[in-house]
């Protein structure tokens, strides 16, 4: 237990130098008191240092949060133009950058089951080339049979849809 004259002694004394050294040879009281009145210090410091690192992140992040969320309104904005007002034609200003919006049809398969059903009915040797020996459907394979199928016939098959995405893309001049 540290006396008032230690403890006053302590706040006055320059305990923020730096160590100097990987290794620290306490060999008297003094010193002992001295380096736990340092140590105190430095956590103290640390804390300090992790409170003001979480409120500049914070602000960081709010900042961050509030820009993203305009760039996207504009995003949405140019692409709604784009497509309502601009037939679709890319915009391209090389002092500006370029922006454009494309959209592409996939085939999705919605429901396995009804699909599986349909791969089952057909031919066996057919089937193969579809379906996995842990009778899961090859998703890659059956979707370009079904993009085939759909050339051919204008219909989906059983247990799969279209669907459409669109994508936004702007390129700055950078």
């Amino acid at each position: 237990m540290g006396s008032p004259a230690l403890t006053n002694y302590f706040e006055y004394e320059d305990i923020n130098e730096e160590l100097g050294t990987d290794d620290l040879d306490i060999t008297d009281k003094n010193t002992a008191v001295k380096m736990m009145a340092k140590l105190d210090s430095l956590q103290a410091r640390i804390e300090d240092l992790n409170d003001y690192k979480r409120q500049k992140v914070k602000v960081l992040k709010e900042k961050i949060n509030s820009l993203e969320s305009e760039a996207q309104i504009i995003r949405d904005g140019l692409e709604a133009f784009i497509v309502e007002q601009n037939d679709g034609e890319t915009l391209s200003y090389p002092d500006v950058g370029s922006a454009y919006v494309t959209q592409k049809t996939k085939i999705d398969i919605e429901d396995e089951d009804e699909a599986m059903s349909y791969i089952e009915s057909m031919l066996e040797d057919q089937t193969d080339e579809y379906i996995r020996t842990k009778k899961s459907i090859r998703k890659r394979n059956f979707k370009k049979y079904v993009e085939e199928q759909k050339k051919n016939t204008g219909k989906l098959l059983p247990g799969t849809a279209e669907k459409e995405s669109k994508t936004f893309v702007y390129r700055s001049p950078k």
